[in-house]
C-alpha cells in the first residue's frame, strides 16, 4: 500500500507477499530553509535640513518548498519610524512550519549634508579699555540665530572673557555654528578696542 509520495512526518507502509507482510516505516524530514524571493535594497536619504525623517520600503516575500513561511522583522525599526542620522540595520526573519529559518538584512543610512545657516551676524565693534589698558570679549553666542530647527552648538572664538591688551587689537572674533552631522558655518566680525576715557591732569 505504498503511497506514489509521501507526507511530512512518518508514514506506515505495509509490503504483502503471499502468506507474509512486514511493516515498514517512512519518515520524510523537511530541512530546507525558506528562501527570500525579494529583499529591500540598501538606502541612503538625505534629511534636507530635516531633524527626522520618515523611512520606509518594500516588505520581503519568502518561499519554502512544503507550506507557509513567516516573516517576521527582528530589527525593532518599523516602516514609517522617523529616523535622525545615522546608518540603520534592518533584519528579517523567514521560518516555515517546521522551524528552519533563513535571515537577512538591508541597511538605511540617513545623511544630513546641509550646512546650517547663520541668519543674523554682527558688525565689526568697539571694547572699552579699562584702566589696565586691557579689553575683554564679550559673549556674543546669544545673540546669533540660525535657519536650523534641529539642535546645533554655537561656539565662539576667541571665548568670551577672552582678556587682551590694548596692543592686541584689533581681533578678530569668529562664531561657528555645527548640527548634529558636524555641518559647519562660521561667521566673522572684528573687536576694536578704544580708549574713551579723557586723560586725568593731576598736579
Amino acid at each position: 500500500d505504498a503511497p506514489t509520495s509521501f507526507p511530512l512526518g512518518d508514514t506506515q507502509v505495509t509490503w504483502t507477499l503471499a502468506d507474509h507482510s512486514c511493516v515498514q516505516a517512512i519518515t520524510v524530514n523537511d530541512e530546507e530553509a525558506p528562501v527570500f524571493t525579494s529583499f529591500p535594497v540598501n538606502q541612503t536619504i538625505d534629511l534636507a535640513n530635516d531633524c527626522n525623517i520618515a523611512v520606509n520600503w518594500v516588505s520581503p516575500e519568502a518561499s519554502d518548498n512544503c507550506g507557509t513561511v513567516n516573516i517576521d522583522n527582528n530589527s525593532g525599526i518599523a516602516q514609517g519610524d522617523a529616523l535622525t542620522s545615522g546608518t540603520y540595520t534592518i533584519e528579517y526573519l523567514a521560518a516555515d512550519l517546521i522551524g528552519n529559518t533563513t535571515e537577512n538584512s538591508f541597511t538605511i543610512t540617513i545623511v544630513d549634508t546641509s550646512n546650517p545657516f547663520i541668519t543674523s551676524t554682527h558688525s565689526d565693534v568697539n571694547a572699552d579699555i579699562d584702566a589696565a589698558c586691557q579689553f575683554v570679549i564679550e559673549d556674543f553666542i546669544a545673540s546669533l540665530e540660525t535657519n536650523e530647527i534641529c539642535p546645533v552648538t554655537i561656539s565662539q572664538t576667541p571665548s568670551p572673557g577672552a582678556m587682551y591688551d590694548f596692543s592686541d587689537g584689533p581681533i578678530t572674533v569668529t562664531m561657528t555654528v555645527s548640527d548634529a552631522a558636524f555641518n559647519t558655518s562660521s561667521v566673522s566680525f572684528v573687536v576694536t578696542p578704544v580708549d574713551s576715557t579723557d586723560p586725568i591732569i593731576t598736579v
